[in-house]
C-alpha cells in the first residue's frame, strides 16, 4: 500500500490511486455520501 501524503487533504487524483478506483466510482461514492470531501480552487 502507497504511503498516505503528510497533509489534511487528498486530490481526486491521489484517491483514485490510493483507493484503486475510477473517475466515475469516486464520483459515485461522494453522491451516496460515503466519504467527506471539500472542494478547492474553482
Amino acid at each position: 500500500m502507497k504511503k498516505l501524503p503528510n497533509k489534511k487533504w487528498l486530490t481526486s487524483k491521489e484517491t483514485k490511486s490510493l483507493l484503486k478506483i475510477s473517475d466515475c466510482k469516486l464520483m459515485h461514492l461522494r453522491l451516496e455520501g460515503n466519504q467527506f470531501f471539500k472542494e478547492v480552487g474553482k
